[in-house]
C-alpha cells in the first residue's frame, strides 16, 4: 500500500511512523488556462498584496497583519479573500485605516480578478502542504511569499519567483514584503518565473500524469 502526500513537507510528517517508507509525493496541479495572467496592464500605482484562504489564526494571519501594520506602507493595500472566522474579527476592527480590505468569499472568477489586480501573494501559514492557492497565484503571474518547511518550498525558489521566510516570524515577513514594495520592477520578472514554473510542473496535465504513474506503480506492487 502507498500513502499519497501532496508535498515534501507533508511526506516528512510521516517520518515518525512505521509506514513512512510507503509514502509518495504526488504534487497537485491547477487549471492554468483559467488562472491566467491579466491581459491588460493595471492602471493604478497602489501596491496590492493578496491572500486567499480561510481568514483564521492557524493560517498565520496574525503575523501578516502585524507585519503589515508595522510597515505602514503608503499607497498600499492588503487584500484578504476568504471566509472571515470569528477569532480574527478583533484583529481587523481598524482594517480600513491600516490599508486592509476584507473581500470575504468570492466566486472563482472574482478570485482570478483579485489575483490579476495584485502585485504579490502571501501565505503565512506554517501548517500547509502544497496550497492550491499558492499555485493559482503563481499561475496568474504573481510572485509568492510562503513559509519555509511547508509545501511552498516545492514550488517557490527564493529570489526567483518569490521568497521563503521562517514561519511565525513577523520581522522576516515584513522584510520580504518591504523588499517587494521597493523592487516592483523585479516583481514583474519574478511573476513571469512563477507562471513558467506552473506551466513546467503544475498544470492539471502534469497532475494527471503523476496520478497515472502512481497507479501504475501500485499495480506493479
Amino acid at each position: 500500500m502507498l500513502f499519497r502526500s501532496y508535498s515534501s513537507a507533508a511526506q516528512r510528517s510521516f517520518a515518525p511512523f512505521s509506514y513512512a517508507s510507503k509514502t509518495i509525493v504526488v504534487r497537485p496541479g491547477v487549471n492554468h488556462d483559467f488562472f491566467a495572467p491579466a491581459t491588460i496592464s493595471r492602471k493604478t500605482t497602489t501596491f496590492r498584496v493578496c491572500y486567499v484562504g480561510r481568514i483564521e489564526a492557524p493560517k498565520g494571519l496574525a503575523h501578516l497583519l502585524a507585519a503589515w501594520r508595522q510597515l505602514a506602507l503608503p499607497e498600499a493595500e492588503l487584500l484578504l479573500v476568504g471566509n472571515l472566522m470569528d477569532e480574527m474579527k478583533p484583529l481587523l476592527r481598524d482594517c480600513s485605516s491600516a490599508g486592509i480590505k476584507v473581500a470575504g468569499i468570492l466566486s472563482r472568477e472574482d478570485v482570478v480578478a483579485a489575483l490579476q489586480s495584485s502585485d504579490l501573494f502571501v501565505l503565512p501559514s506554517m501548517n500547509e502542504g502544497l496550497s492550491l492557492a499558492v499555485l493559482e497565484a503563481m499561475s496568474t503571474g504573481l510572485p509568492v511569499i510562503g513559509c519555509a518547511d511547508t509545501g511552498a518550498a516545492d514550488c517557490i525558489t527564493s529570489g526567483e519567483n518569490g521568497f521563503l521566510v521562517p514561519g511565525r516570524n513577523t520581522e522576516a515577513l515584513a522584510d520580504a514584503i518591504l523588499w517587494c514594495y521597493k523592487n516592483r520592477d523585479a516583481l514583474t520578472r519574478m511573476g513571469r518565473a512563477s507562471r513558467a514554473r506552473v506551466e513546467q510542473e503544475f498544470t492539471l496535465t502534469h497532475y494527471r500524469q503523476r496520478l497515472i504513474t502512481l497507479y501504475e506503480s501500485a499495480a506493479r506492487r
